[in-house]
Formats: C-alpha cells, sequence, structure tokens
C-alpha cells in the first residue's frame, strides 16, 4: 500500500510539474507577443541618428578622396613630361649636352633644355640642370689617369607647377654616360 501511494504522489508530481511548465512556456510566448507591436519612437530615432552619423563620414571622405585623386593626376602628368624631357635630352649627343642649350639643335621640337611644357591640362615649367661628373675610380682633378673630367653626366629636371593657389614642385634626376 505504500508502495502505491509512492507511486500516486510521484506521477501526480510529475502531470503537476508539466503543466506548470507548460503554463509557463505559454505566458512567455504570450508576453513575447504582446511586444512584438513595432518600433518604439525611441529606436527608430536612434537608427536614424546611427544612419546620419554614417552617411556624414562618406560625405566628409568624397571630397577629400576627389581631392587626393585630382593632385595624383597632376603629378603623374608632371612626371610623365618630366621623363618625357629626359628621354629628348638622352637622344642628344653625348658631346652636344652643355649646361642650358645643346650646341646642335636637334631634328625635334623643344630643343632647348629649360621650357614649358603643356600635358593633359596641366602647364608645367621645366628646368634642366647638366653637371659634368668626374668618376673617382680613374682619379680626380689632376690625378685623372685618363685626362678626361668629364666621365659622365647628371641630368636633373625640376618640374614646376601651379595647381588651385599652391606651387608644386618635383625633381627627376638620371646619369648619362658616353656610348
Amino acid at each position: 500500500m505504500m508502495l502505491s501511494y509512492f507511486i500516486y504522489y510521484t506521477m501526480l508530481y510529475e502531470k503537476v510539474k508539466r503543466s506548470l511548465t507548460i503554463i509557463v512556456i505559454s505566458d512567455i510566448i504570450r508576453f513575447d507577443m504582446r511586444n512584438e507591436r513595432g518600433f518604439t519612437l525611441i529606436e527608430v530615432v536612434i537608427s536614424a541618428v546611427i544612419f546620419l552619423i554614417a552617411i556624414a563620414g562618406v560625405l566628409y571622405l568624397f571630397p577629400r578622396g576627389m581631392r587626393s585623386i585630382a593632385r595624383t593626376k597632376e603629378q603623374t602628368q608632371a612626371v610623365n613630361l618630366g621623363q618625357e624631357k629626359i628621354e629628348e635630352i638622352r637622344g642628344v649627343a653625348y658631346s652636344s649636352i652643355t649646361a642650358g642649350i645643346p650646341s646642335s639643335a636637334p631634328p625635334y621640337k623643344n630643343s632647348a633644355l629649360s621650357d614649358t611644357a603643356a600635358g593633359w591640362d596641366l602647364a608645367v615649367s621645366r628646368t634642366v640642370t647638366v653637371q659634368a661628373v668626374d668618376d673617382a675610380r680613374d682619379g680626380t682633378g689632376g690625378a685623372d689617369s685618363d685626362g678626361d673630367m668629364d666621365d659622365y653626366k647628371k641630368i636633373s629636371v625640376t618640374l614646376k607647377w601651379a595647381s588651385k593657389g599652391e606651387t608644386h614642385e618635383i625633381q627627376l634626376s638620371t646619369i648619362l654616360t658616353k656610348r
């Protein structure tokens, strides 16, 4: 008999426990459904503020990126015009390259060493400096073993241009040797 009471109470306990669990779960589900009516005004305002901050960051960075692209374009144009001048000087006979203007004008335009050139949409002042360099390996000055103080020439092209009220400058250099 005692065993039967124990089994009865155990089964009753399990039944009540199951019922309470179902009641608690259904209350949680009903509670969540009552709060699922939509966004509150505060949630909408906070979302709008976060969105506006993100848009403001993009709008702030966009013009800076455009200025950077324009500046890079100008530098590329200037370097191309400087490289063009260096290649032009390489086409002149080594003995004809002196500081200033070559002694014999080559058969192509812009024969002067320093000039103003126009690239795509940029006007650049190109100043060329030619330096005769005596190689130290064969001695220098009066102790030069081959007697030639003009072993190679250092060609420097200084490029200057103005853009949006600012003056910019780049210098390119190369070494020319006798052929």
